[in-house]
């Protein structure tokens, strides 16, 4: 049975582990002793705070995770050095564990769908509405004619499709109106979203987005009805993700707050 004095020592070095490597974690850096749990601890939340005010948070977020992960455990077995302290994973190992599990534990039970902390759909060209997921906001165009505003309704109505989402790498897209596939949506330099000309080459920044949801059907183009769900579209060129509202009228733009508009889609 390991002495106190033999396994303290341990306990620390795998605390030091979780907060010594550099990671993405925007604003005050981490300057906490981590022999000092209450010190790392902070260190931590200090870090969370700037992990809520930055916008690209989702690297942040896990990186956080995984840090406290580290730290819980340490700190478990720190309070049991009374018992034999069992091998410890490495970092890398401890995180791909972590991230195994989560996906497994939100997984959706239906076969049709995939679930976890996002996903990206296949839409297979199916045409499709995009609604603001807690109200009857749209993201649509209000004319089908180049340089024509995209605004938080449509003018084909309510319950009418208005684009294919035409992936180019997974998880990336060109957003083009439904019926002129020669127009897709452009984000201006003043964030302000608007139908034009596709470029030539296909892959002009202002006119591609990413989309990462809660939830994501399979075999979208032989589905009536909702296909993914709490979605958040990016453009990349801007730095921002799209934002609707609060009328609808209002035009569609792309900020670089925390504000972001979840959207549902439908195929109807």
């Amino acid at each position: 049975m390991p002495s106190l004095a033999q396994t303290l020592p341990v306990v620390l070095l795998v605390v030091a582990s979780a907060f010594a490597a550099p990671a993405y974690v925007p604003g005050e850096s981490n300057k906490a002793d981590p022999q000092n749990p209450t010190e790392a601890l902070s260190a931590l939340k200090r870090n969370k705070i700037a992990c809520s005010n930055d916008m690209y948070s989702d690297k942040c977020d896990m990186e956080l995770v995984r840090r406290h992960n580290i730290l819980e455990l340490a700190l478990s077995k720190r309070h049991s050095v009374s018992k034999a302290i069992a091998p410890v994973e490495s970092d890398d190992a401890h995180a791909e564990h972590v991230g195994k599990n989560a996906t497994l534990a939100s997984a959706s039970p239906s076969a049709a769908h995939a679930s976890g902390s996002s996903c990206s759909p296949d839409f297979e060209g199916a045409g499709l509405r995009v609604v603001d997921s807690f109200s009857t906001l749209e993201f649509g165009p209000s004319a089908a004619n180049a340089l024509a505003p995209v605004i938080s309704s449509s003018f084909r109505g309510p319950n009418v499709v208005d684009w294919h989402f035409e992936q180019t790498v997974v998880g990336s897209y060109i957003i083009k109106d439904v019926d002129n596939n020669n127009l897709a949506a452009y984000a201006l330099a003043d964030r302000n979203i608007i139908l034009d000309t596709v470029s030539d080459s296909g892959n002009a920044p202002e006119q591609i987005w990413t989309v990462r949801c809660d939830t994501c059907s399979t075999g979208i183009s032989g589905i009536d009805g909702k296909v993914a769900s709490q979605c958040i579209i990016r453009s990349p060129a801007r730095n921002g993700c799209v934002a609707v509202g609060p009328n609808p009228d209002s035009p569609a733009h792309v900020t670089n707050s925390r504000a972001c508009t979840k959207f549902d889609f439908f195929t109807n």
